[in-house]
């Protein structure tokens, strides 16, 4: 099984399948449940080294990042929160990186 190929002639070439997620994305708009967690695609990361790869996907956190910056405008997030979601970059360390799935556990409350 092949992840992340969004070319169906390479799908059907390779005799890859497909999992057509619209019924899913349906009933997760009309469950109207407060919290969903989606994943997040890398598939468009193709660096060769560790340092390069790390620093594309630290850049697609930052892009959904800035793409919400008006959170930082409101009362949602603690001065914590805050704090770290200003620190999300594309250069930012392994040890932001680290902090987030903390942050995503605390969240969960495990």
């Amino acid at each position: 099984m092949a992840i992340g190929i969004q070319d169906f002639e390479q799908l059907i070439q390779n005799h890859y399948f497909n999992v057509d997620k619209k019924k899913f994305i349906k009933e997760w708009w009309e469950s109207g449940n407060a919290v969903t967690l989606l994943s997040l695609s890398f598939a468009n990361v193709k660096e060769f080294d560790y340092v390069e790869t790390r620093q594309s996907m630290n850049g697609i956190l930052e892009n959904i990042y800035n793409k919400n910056i008006f959170l930082l405008d409101d009362e949602l997030l603690t001065e914590n929160e805050k704090t770290y979601f200003r620190s999300v970059t594309s250069d930012m360390e392994e040890t932001a990186a680290i902090m987030e799935n903390h942050l995503c556990n605390i969240q969960r409350g495990q």
